[in-house]
């Protein structure tokens, strides 16, 4: 039985991979892990590394064209190919929607979080580009 990390980790290099002869995404798909196409710039060549961490059931990935880390989870997240945590009975959530709720001008005030398994969590932004779950 494969982890919901290799699985995830092998959807992300045959969802960026090119069809083109000889380019090294082609060979990532083929070990389920390694350097392909980058989810958030145009890459003509794989620039993005894709790896796993069995030990701690962990996914990596590092755009080596320097694109900004939590702009290529974002992305990856967006197209539904991150791995969220496990929850405690060992099952893995997968965010598929997010709803806005803004202030009257506009600004963020929160956003409600839609996972697989069907799960609704809260969450607001803290002012780091980052959230706060509650």
């Amino acid at each position: 039985m494969t982890s919901v990390v290799t699985r995830a980790a092998m959807a992300i290099v045959e969802r960026q991979a090119c069809q083109r002869s000889g380019c090294e995404g082609r060979a990532a798909v083929r070990r389920g892990h390694g350097k392909t196409h980058c989810v958030v710039h145009a890459d003509p060549s794989p620039s993005l590394k894709v790896q796993e961490r069995d030990a701690q059931l962990n996914l990596l990935v590092r755009c080596h064209a320097g694109c900004d880390q939590t702009a290529v989870v974002e992305a990856l997240r967006s197209a539904a190919l991150w791995p969220e945590r496990a929850d405690r009975n060992g099952t893995c959530r997968s965010m598929v929607a997010t709803y806005d709720y803004n202030a009257v001008d506009s600004t963020l005030l929160y956003q409600v979080v839609r996972f697989t398994p069907k799960d609704f969590r809260q969450r607001r932004p803290n002012g780091n580009d980052a959230w706060s779950g509650n």
